[in-house]
């Protein structure tokens, strides 16, 4: 691991693990199980467990990744993870194997693109830096996704996509939010009521 920055579990006890300096995320199917261990079962963003170079030396493509960041599992097992130099969040399907290409893009018009869009003029389809995400599952059932976002000079933004996950990739609200001494408050809705 070079600059491992986030972890996941989910439910089985499968753990994910952003390595953001080797460009790809590990995942280490039930290592604190009985007879478990810490050798990783998968990689995400690179070809094989030896690959460092963003973006699989490729290009942004649906396979690579250029210094991943924050992850969670969605409650049906997804994996969600923010590439942040790509300015995007990726939707892997379980079961994860070495070398998958990412089934969603959220953030990017493509999985080969990385537009500037979402820094300079924001929108519910642009994201321009993810530090974080985080998806959850609600009482009624349903679940969404959370993603914060840096956009267009100081301002914070809190992106929520609700279903149906991955298909619906342009956010259903939109908070810009304001961060003074170190604590966010509501600015606003880019979307109507």
């Amino acid at each position: 691991l070079h600059e491992p920055t986030h972890v996941a579990v989910d439910s089985s006890g499968r753990v994910a693990v952003s390595d953001a300096r080797n460009h790809r995320v590990l995942i280490f199917n039930q290592p604190f199980a009985p007879g478990g261990d810490l050798v990783a079962d998968a990689v995400l963003g690179q070809s094989d467990f030896i690959g460092s170079v963003a973006n699989r030396d490729a290009g942004v493509n649906a396979g690579g990744l250029s210094f991943p960041g924050a992850l969670d599992f969605m409650p049906n097992g997804a994996l969600v993870v923010s590439d942040s130099a790509n300015r995007r969040v990726l939707w892997f399907d379980p079961p994860f194997t070495t070398g998958e290409a990412a089934s969603a893009v959220f953030g990017q018009p493509s999985s080969t693109t990385v537009d500037q869009i979402g820094c300079t003029a924001p929108n519910p389809a642009t994201l321009c830096s993810v530090p974080g995400l985080v998806g959850r599952l609600f009482p009624d059932g349903g679940s969404s996704l959370f993603v914060a976002d840096f956009a267009f000079g100081n301002q914070r933004r809190l992106l929520r996509f609700d279903g149906p996950l991955p298909a619906d990739r342009v956010a259903d609200d939109v908070r810009l939010l304001n961060v003074e001494g170190g604590f966010a408050h509501e600015q606003g809705s880019f979307l109507q009521e």
